[in-house]
């Protein structure tokens, strides 16, 4: 079986490379994308199994993003968040910024299980 493929949107680089070595530590391929354009240009155009959305996303591109998701993919959606949840988003699990990449390989896991579990 192949390895599971991410999309990680992540603006900070520093975040995106340190976070996405430790999903492809846990066996995933992962694409990063740096901003909004070349995150729904690869959303378009592409397959992943998962999505992860970083916490330096804002808040109004979030809706932009989950909607082009659920219009399109249907991937689930990890979200790293700082501070409260934004009102009215919904996504597959939610990870605090402030937490180690364990919990983000976690949430992962947990996340694409549940996806498996509810297409079966």
């Amino acid at each position: 079986m192949s390895a599971r493929r991410l999309l990680f949107i992540h603006y900070d680089e520093n975040q995106l490379t340190a976070r996405s070595a430790a999903l492809r530590h846990a066996g995933y391929r992962v694409d990063g994308a740096k901003n909004l354009l070349v995150a729904l240009r690869q959303l378009s155009y592409d397959s992943f199994d998962l999505i992860v959305i970083g916490d330096t996303v804002l808040k109004s591109q979030l809706h932009l993003v989950l909607d082009h998701i659920q219009q399109s993919t249907r991937s689930p959606v990890v979200l790293i968040c700082r501070g409260e949840m934004p009102a009215g988003i919904v996504v597959d699990a939610v990870v605090k910024a402030e937490e180690e990449e364990e919990a983000l390989v976690g949430a992962v896991d947990r996340a694409l299980l549940q996806s498996r579990r509810a297409a079966s």
